[in-house]
């Protein structure tokens, strides 16, 4: 019995330290800390973003999506998919249109994302431009990273909800932007 019991305990003592981390991954989803960020891979931005300012060009997150097909009219391509959340079973329509597209769930803009220099957030990111350009355009709303990981995530002030995420290159220059919502 006993040569049972100290695998038993370690075993059971990982399982409880997982748990722990993972709490603490699920309690600082809007924002991690900036070691969990760099351990991810991720640079670690010490602040977050105003939740009035949640757009990409001219698509709002979280407006509702008539309101926003009524701006960009008739997508390139439209897709139909279905997904789960603890709300339970939802309809996903993802709109593609030249410069940017967005998902609808449940009648709002869930997500919205582009590749296009031409589409830029309220804070001046965008594709195309260097990551010291991100770095300054950021740090203007108090927010700061260093590291040379190839995504930035940067969460919300509000209830965790929403995420900006972006995406480099190699060679540090804007891939693509993505706004989104949080799903529990």
């Amino acid at each position: 019995m006993r040569k049972f019991l100290v695998p038993f305990l370690l075993f059971a003592t990982a399982c409880n330290v997982a748990r722990e981390d993972a709490s603490t991954a699920t309690a600082t989803v809007q924002r991690p800390s900036p070691s969990a960020r760099q351990a991810a891979g991720q640079p670690a931005a010490d602040s977050c973003l105003a939740q009035n300012e949640w757009s990409l060009g001219s698509v709002t997150l979280n407006a509702p999506t008539r309101q926003t097909l009524g701006k960009l009219g008739a997508a390139i391509q439209t897709l139909h998919d279905s997904s789960e959340d603890d709300g339970g079973i939802y309809q996903l329509t993802t709109y593609r249109y030249k410069d940017l597209e967005f998902d609808d769930v449940r009648d709002e803009v869930d997500r919205v994302s582009t590749a296009s220099p031409s589409v830029a957030t309220p804070w001046g990111v965008k594709p195309g431009i260097t990551r010291d350009s991100v770095a300054r355009l950021l740090a203007r709303y108090g927010i700061h990273f260093t590291n040379t990981a190839d995504t930035l995530d940067v969460g919300d002030c509000g209830a965790p909800s929403a995420y900006l995420t972006v995406a480099f290159t190699q060679s540090g220059i804007v891939k693509s932007v993505q706004i989104a919502a949080e799903r529990p």
